[in-house]
């Protein structure tokens, strides 16, 4: 349900209307390319609202958001792991070619796999 609605969310933060596509020159592509800290026309706040936090721009034109489990208690080899170490989860975004590539890393417990796997 989770993955449902991020892609739900991105699907609807699509280019504007009149985007001429491949009809631009990838050298002219390359040189009205954004300034840095702008990740494109698209508008994440989709996005930030469907997973209630907000993203933050990262080199390469891409878009992540940050998801710490704080509420996790792991140790290993009886030493405590802190969860800013090792236990937190992120999904990026990347616009490419009017579509979005996701990638990401989750820290789940035993009984919350199956829920996001569906």
């Amino acid at each position: 349900m989770l993955l449902f609605t991020i892609a739900l969310a991105v699907a609807s933060c699509g280019e504007k209307s009149g985007d001429t596509g491949d009809a631009v020159p990838q050298q002219a592509r390359v040189a009205a390319a954004p300034a840095p800290g702008v990740t494109d026309s698209t508008d994440w706040k989709n996005v930030d609202q469907a997973l209630g936090r907000t993203g933050k721009v990262q080199p390469g034109e891409v878009y992540k958001y940050s998801m710490p489990r704080s509420d996790l208690r792991v140790s290993a080899g009886g030493v405590a792991v802190k969860p800013a170490l090792a236990l937190g989860s992120w999904v990026a975004f990347k616009r490419a070619d009017g579509t979005a590539m996701a990638m990401g890393d989750l820290v789940l417990t035993e009984n919350e796999i199956a829920p996001v796997m569906r």
